[in-house]
């Protein structure tokens, strides 16, 4: 009994003052607790101010962006940049009105040429074909007088031909597609604007879309025109959809008009005189039938006499509007009813 009564007076007594002394030495002064909480609250802001403070962090805290927006545009999203006017593309870096074709997706594939069941084909529209194409960017407008001049003083593009229906230097005329240019002025100017020629192909899928249609527009002339042909004197100044020969779309126009002025007439895929205006230049040689089997990013044969032209122009007839139709003219032909637009990588 005497040894259990010695543990109880002294060893419990002293396992509690150790662990008393161990706490003390954790735990700080009774007389710095408020201290230290005085500090605490110096640097914790009040409960009320929280809210406050977060929405000033959040009206400050731009959005995150990925991307890097160029050329003055705004992030306005991760994965968003706004553009300054005149500049498109996803970091903005596109300058220029242009078109993706398709609107989205790495590919697109269309009937080329006019089926035979159509009835108002050329024999050089044949056979429909299935086209399948990489995804690019086209000029929503044809390339304006005004533009080329740009190239011209930049020293990129050499002076085309003067005078007569040409636009070039001709007062009035910078916002009407630049003629009287040859093959190889017209290549000058694209690759200058980080672009080229479009295939025979990319320009026929971008006249009508990814189902066959004869016009930009639609299937049909207005129904008093000529059910082939497409002539007649329904149209108006006021409600032509494309500039051609007088008589056959009385448009207006004498001769070349502003890129643009006929918006009934634009293409599915929101591009605009690729009826009528002026004939535009591709990169492909002349071939005068094509193949039936389907094919990928056709380019057209190695070599040839003349490269073809599509679209008809203002001095056409009424049936040169049709988006199958064709033609070609020699490389070297600075003819006042040929233009043209160019064709880019796309934009993803």
């Amino acid at each position: 009994m005497a040894a259990c009564s010695t543990f109880d007076d002294y060893g419990t007594t002293k396992v509690k003052d150790v662990t008393q002394d161990a706490a003390d030495a954790v735990e700080p002064p009774e007389e710095l607790k408020d201290v230290t909480q005085e500090d605490a609250d110096a640097v914790e802001p009040p409960e009320e101010l929280k809210d406050v403070t977060q929405n000033d962090a959040d009206a400050v805290e731009p959005p995150e962006c990925i991307l890097a927006c160029q050329n003055g545009g705004t992030c306005t999203g991760p994965n968003t940049c706004t553009c300054a006017v005149g500049w498109s593309g996803a970091t903005c870096s596109v300058a220029g009105d242009r078109v993706r074709v398709p609107a989205s997706g790495a590919t697109t594939t269309f009937t080329m040429g006019c089926p035979a069941t159509d009835g108002w084909c050329g024999s050089d529209e044949q056979p429909a074909h299935q086209v399948t194409l990489s995804a690019y960017q086209m000029d929503r407008y044809p390339v304006t007088a005004g533009a080329f001049k740009a190239c011209v003083d930049a020293g990129g593009c050499t002076d085309p031909d003067l005078g007569g229906t040409c636009t070039y230097n001709a007062s009035g005329k910078a916002a009407h597609p630049i003629n009287c240019v040859d093959w190889r002025q017209a290549s000058a100017y694209c690759a200058w604007a980080g672009g080229r020629l479009p295939t025979e192909a990319e320009w026929e899928r971008a006249a009508k879309g990814e189902t066959h249609r004869r016009f930009p527009w639609g299937d049909n002339c207005l129904s008093s025109w000529n059910s082939t042909y497409c002539w007649g004197a329904a149209w108006t100044d006021e409600t032509a959809n494309a500039n051609c020969r007088e008589g056959d779309c009385n448009d207006g126009y004498a001769a070349t008009s502003p890129v643009g002025a006929f918006p009934a007439g634009v293409s599915p895929d929101g591009l605009h005189d690729m009826a009528g205006n002026v004939w535009e230049w591709t990169s492909d040689w002349w071939v005068r039938t094509y193949t039936s089997a389907p094919v990928t990013n056709p380019v057209g044969p190695a070599g040839g006499t003349g490269y073809v032209i599509r679209g008809g122009a203002w001095d056409s007839g009424g049936g040169d509007l049709r988006a199958a139709v064709r033609d070609y003219s020699t490389p070297s032909n600075r003819y006042h009813g040929i233009g043209f637009r160019c064709a880019y990588p796309p934009v993803f």
